[in-house]
C-alpha cells in the first residue's frame, strides 16, 4: 500500500518551515501594536466618559460636602477634636473650627489656640492643645428627592445662601411656607397668623432620639472626686425631702454602679440631683484635699461640651460658670436597665418639669403602664395636686428578666421605650400619643424646688435592680448668641425661685 506525502514534507519542508516561522514572528508584533493603540484609546474614552458622568452626577444627582463649622453639632460635626476625659473616661468632642477662622483673619497667635475643653459628664477641664484636629463630617447630598415629594419638617437640607449663591449652607428645616415660627423656652412652635394659638412642633421619634444631649452617665463616675468626698448624683432618698438620704430603701453598689431594692409596702425613691463640680472642686481633690461642704444641686442647663473650648487667654479669666449653661432645660430622658427579680409590685418613673410631675407607673404583675401627671397648679378639694391621665399601654414587664427602659418627656409628649420598642398608648379606649397641653400663650414655665431633683425611680412591693443609668436632655433652641458672663450662673441655677 502506498502513502501520499503531505505538502510540507519532502523537498519543500524547509521552505514551509521558514515561511511559518516568519509569519509567527511578524504576526504578534503587529497585533500587539494594534491592541496597544486600541487600549490607549479605550482608556482615554473611559476617562472622558467618567468625567462626564461625574459632572452630570454632581450637577443633577448628588454632591459631596465637608462640614466646616459646628453649627449643626451634635448632628453633624465641623472641624473638631476627639476627646476622652482624663477623669471619667467618657468620649466627647470639642469644636475647633474657630482656629481656622482666626488663621484666615490673620489674628492667630499661640494664645488663641484652643487649650482646654470641658467634659459634659464630670466637667473636668481637659487639655486639648496637643490633640490633632479632625476635619468636619463628609456628607453626600441627594439633589432630586424634592422633585418627587415636598420637603418635610426636621429634614436636614443643603441650600444656596440667597445673598451669596456660591455658598452652600446646611441646616435643619423647621418652617414651612406661610408659617410663623416661634421659639419658646427651648421648644419650637408654629402658627399661621398672629391671632392663632401657638402649636408645638413635635419631632418624629427617631429624630428625637438622635438629638439627645448627655447630662450624666452613671457608668462613668469621676472616682477621684468621689474619693475626695464629692457626693453621688443618684441616691435613695426620702419621698418628702430629696436631700435627705433613705437608708431603708434603695441599696447602692458603688463598684458595680447598680441600685437594688427588696419588696417594701411603702413607695421608695431613687432620685437624681444635678451636682456639677466646679474647677475649684477639681483643684481641691487634685491637691489631696476633701470637699468640706456638700455642693448645692443645680437646675439642668443647656451646656454643650462641643462649644466648651477655651483658648489660653480665655482660660486666664478664671470663671467657669459659663460651663453650666444659661437656660434651664426641663425636657429630660432617663434610661436604665431594669432587672425584675419577681413579677410583683410596681415600678414608677418620674420626670419633673416646673409645677408638674410626669409619671409612668408599671404594674409588674400585668405589665400594664399608666401615664399621668400631678399638677401643682391644679388642686383637689383636699389641696393635693390633681392627677391627670395621659394614656395607658401594655409592656413586656410582666415576668422576671432584664429590660432596657427609656422614659422621655420631650416636646410636651411622654414616651416609653422597652427594649427599643416604643409602647403604644390609648386613652379612654382611643389611640393616644402621650402628648399633653401647656398654655404657652399665657404662661411661662418657671422652675420649682422639685426641679433640683428632676428624675426619680420609685418601687413599691417590688424586687428590682437598676443599672446603666443614663440621663439626657432634649436639644434646647434659642436665639441667644452669647452668654452673659457678668451673672453668677451657679448661684442662679441653685435657686429656682430667683432664677425664674
Amino acid at each position: 500500500m502506498s502513502i501520499e506525502k503531505s505538502p510540507v514534507e519532502g523537498a519543500n519542508l524547509k521552505q514551509y518551515q521558514e515561511q511559518a516561522l516568519a509569519i509567527a514572528r511578524s504576526q504578534p508584533a503587529a497585533s500587539l501594536a494594534k491592541k496597544k493603540q486600541e487600549s490607549n484609546r479605550d482608556t482615554a474614552e473611559g476617562i472622558v466618559i467618567a468625567l462626564i458622568m461625574v459632572f452630570l452626577f454632581r450637577a443633577f444627582v448628588a454632591e459631596a460636602f465637608i462640614i466646616p463649622t459646628g453649627s449643626m453639632a451634635e448632628t453633624l460635626y465641623g472641624r473638631h477634636k476627639d476627646m476622652k476625659c482624663e477623669k471619667c473616661h467618657i468620649r466627647f468632642r470639642v469644636g475647633a473650627s474657630e482656629e481656622v477662622d482666626r488663621v484666615a483673619q490673620t489674628t492667630y497667635t499661640e494664645g488663641q489656640r484652643l487649650h482646654f475643653g470641658y467634659c459634659p459628664n464630670c466637667r473636668y477641664k481637659n487639655e486639648l492643645y496637643k490633640k490633632l484636629p479632625f476635619k468636619g463630617d463628609r456628607i453626600f447630598v441627594n439633589k432630586f428627592p424634592y422633585e418627587f415629594s415636598d420637603p418635610k419638617r426636621f429634614d436636614v437640607v443643603v441650600f444656596k445662601f440667597p445673598e451669596d449663591p456660591k455658598t452652600s449652607y446646611i441646616k435643619r428645616l423647621i418652617g414651612l411656607p406661610g408659617e410663623i415660627i416661634t421659639i419658646h423656652q427651648g421648644d419650637l412652635y408654629q402658627r399661621m397668623t398672629e391671632e392663632d394659638p401657638l402649636q408645638i412642633l413635635r419631632k418624629p421619634y427617631q429624630k428625637q432620639l438622635e438629638l439627645h444631649q448627655l447630662v450624666y452617665d452613671n457608668d462613668h463616675p469621676a472616682n477621684e472626686l468621689l474619693q475626695g468626698g464629692y457626693p453621688e448624683r443618684w441616691q435613695g432618698v426620702s419621698e418628702e425631702d430629696a436631700s435627705k438620704p433613705d437608708g431603708e430603701g434603695w441599696k447602692t453598689n458603688s463598684a458595680q454602679r447598680t441600685f437594688a431594692i427588696e419588696p417594701q409596702p411603702e413607695l421608695k425613691w431613687l432620685r437624681y440631683q444635678h451636682l456639677v463640680p466646679s474647677t475649684a472642686d477639681w483643684e481641691t481633690v487634685q491637691r489631696g484635699g476633701t470637699i468640706g461642704k456638700r455642693p448645692a444641686p443645680l437646675l439642668i442647663g443647656d451646656f454643650y461640651s462641643y462649644n466648651s473650648g477655651l483658648t489660653r487667654d480665655e482660660n486666664t479669666q478664671g470663671n467657669d460658670d459659663d460651663q453650666l449653661g444659661e437656660f434651664w432645660v426641663g425636657d429630660l430622658i432617663v434610661s436604665a436597665d431594669v432587672k425584675v427579680e419577681q413579677p410583683q409590685g410596681e415600678l414608677l418613673l418620674e420626670l419633673v418639669e416646673s409645677a408638674r410631675q410626669y409619671r409612668c407607673r408599671i404594674d409588674l404583675r400585668t405589665g400594664q403602664a399608666e401615664l399621668y401627671y400631678h399638677d401643682a397648679l391644679s388642686k383637689e378639694r383636699d389641696g393635693t395636686p390633681e392627677k391627670i391621665p395621659v394614656g395607658e399601654g401594655d409592656t413586656p414587664l410582666k415576668q422576671g428578666g432584664s429590660y432596657r427602659i427609656v422614659f422621655a418627656n420631650v416636646d410636651d409628649r411622654l414616651t416609653l421605650w422597652v427594649n427599643d420598642e416604643r409602647i403604644e398608648w390609648t386613652r379612654e379606649g382611643k389611640p393616644a400619643d402621650g402628648s399633653y397641653v401647656l398654655p404657652v400663650n399665657t404662661q411661662v414655665q418657671r422652675p420649682t424646688q422639685k426641679d433640683l431633683s428632676p428624675v426619680g425611680i420609685g418601687a413599691r412591693d417590688a424586687k428590682v435592680e437598676i443599672s446603666h443609668l443614663l440621663l439626657e436632655r432634649d436639644i434646647y433652641y434659642t436665639n441667644a448668641d452669647f452668654l452673659d458672663s457678668s451673672r453668677n450662673w451657679r448661684a442662679l441655677l441653685s435657686d429656682p425661685e430667683r432664677y425664674g
